[in-house]
């Protein structure tokens, strides 16, 4: 518990690593492409670390139930960044993920998070396929770097 508290006694970084004037809640993200780094995300990776860090093995011991949480999370962050290749938000984007994610409120088992996990990535997959080519200009607007662009 005491690591928890420290990490989010900790201020909001952004990418490059200069702290958030005093802000201990992450700002709405900017334009641009400037990405942000969370605490949660160094807190939930450290996991493993500190785990083996205590005395525990190399592997991290997990529940069934942790690790369908695991992969639904991955597998829906998955296909979110595969749809926002061509940096294009429509309507029939937000409606695959919210009926998807509706799903398992519907189907709440440890078995069906895993299948659904698992959709997931079968959607992804061929989608990513056929959006391949969009990677680089992606990564360009990402990075800040787009032809024509004054900002």
């Amino acid at each position: 518990m005491t690591a928890i508290r420290l990490f989010l006694s900790l201020p909001q970084l952004p990418a490059g690593g200069a702290p958030i004037a005093g802000s201990r809640i992450p700002p709405p993200a900017k334009a641009g492409g400037t990405l942000r780094f969370h605490w949660w995300t160094l807190l939930v990776g450290c996991l493993p670390l500190a785990h083996l860090a205590g005395g525990g093995g190399a592997s991290l011991p997990l529940v069934e139930r942790q690790v369908d949480e695991v992969l639904l999370t991955a597998a829906q962050t998955v296909l979110a960044v595969v749809l926002l290749l061509d940096l294009r938000f429509l309507p029939w984007k937000a409606a695959l993920l919210l009926a998807l994610f509706a799903v398992q409120f519907a189907l709440p088992g440890e078995s069906a998070r895993f299948a659904l996990g698992w959709v997931y990535l079968g959607i992804a997959v061929p989608l990513l396929a056929l959006r391949l080519c969009q990677l680089p200009p992606t990564v360009r607007a990402l990075a800040g770097r787009i032809e024509g662009d004054p900002h």
